[in-house]
């Protein structure tokens, strides 16, 4: 990540143009691309099905995934390099995601090891979410990667900013939100699964440094955009009640919802 992110900065980014925080927010998004499409086009599989690796049409492996999953390379061009069959999601779409999310991100953070730890989790949240929409699922592997690296970031940040509580309420509000989404009677309502909670507790990290309010907000936001979501596809006839929709990425939206309404 450019070392100009990690920039202390004021929360609501005053004294520094758009320039200095968006270009190189737009730029780590960019490098991210290949890393970010082989990670959907690798873990878009069924349950217990091995990671996709080769092109569908030539057979030749296309993708290289390692490090339990959590690192692959797509090809930048996006295209397999026998026979030029499109691979995964278009180049530019994961892209555009990752630049509109780490910028709002960089304008809104109390410091760079902040930005850092939640743009880490954006990114791999970012492939999740992808992943979700096309199989509904949530890899493990990309999950726990996310809480742990945003764990040590923050406590780097805390560190750094000598707020050792601010660690510990993250980690409560990781742990709090995860039991929250546990409730049986709320599991159930929103469809939520066992990928959704740890999810959760992932987005709860992140939200609970803000504290208890952006924990609520989260929690709010992240139920009224599963409910519009559910209820315009159910009038549009595209969801039946007894189809199963993607909440992971409700639960990623509530989650910047959070940090945009309570970090600035």
């Amino acid at each position: 990540m450019s070392a100009s992110l990690f920039r202390r900065h004021s929360a609501a980014g005053r004294g520094m143009d758009f320039p200095d925080i968006g270009v190189p927010a737009m730029a780590v998004a960019v490098a991210s691309g290949p890393w970010l499409r082989g990670l959907v086009f690798a873990h878009s599989v069924a349950y217990r099905h091995p990671l996709r690796r080769r092109c569908p049409t030539c057979g030749v492996v296309a993708v290289r995934v390692a490090g339990r999953g959590v690192l692959a390379a797509a090809p930048v061009d996006g295209r397999c390099h026998l026979c030029g069959v499109p691979l995964g999601r278009p180049v530019g779409t994961v892209e555009g995601t990752a630049a509109a999310v780490l910028v709002v991100l960089a304008l809104v953070a109390p410091s760079g090891w902040v930005l850092a730890a939640w743009s880490w989790t954006a990114l791999l949240g970012i492939a999740l979410a992808y992943v979700d929409l096309a199989v509904l699922r949530l890899p493990d592997a990309l999950t726990v990667a996310a809480g742990l690296g945003s764990l040590a970031l923050l406590g780097v940040a805390a560190v750094a900013t000598d707020s050792p509580g601010r660690w510990w309420q993250a980690l409560a509000g990781g742990l709090g939100l995860g039991v929250l989404y546990s409730i049986p009677i709320l599991s159930r309502a929103m469809g939520m699964g066992r990928g959704d909670r740890m999810l959760a507790v992932v987005v709860g990290i992140n939200v609970g440094w803000l504290g208890l309010a952006a924990l609520v907000t989260a929690t709010v936001a992240t139920a009224a955009i599963a409910a519009v979501y559910t209820v315009a596809k159910l009038v549009g006839r595209q969801l039946r009640l007894t189809d199963h929709v993607p909440v992971g990425p409700f639960i990623l939206i509530g989650g910047l919802v959070a940090i945009v309404r309570h970090a600035v």
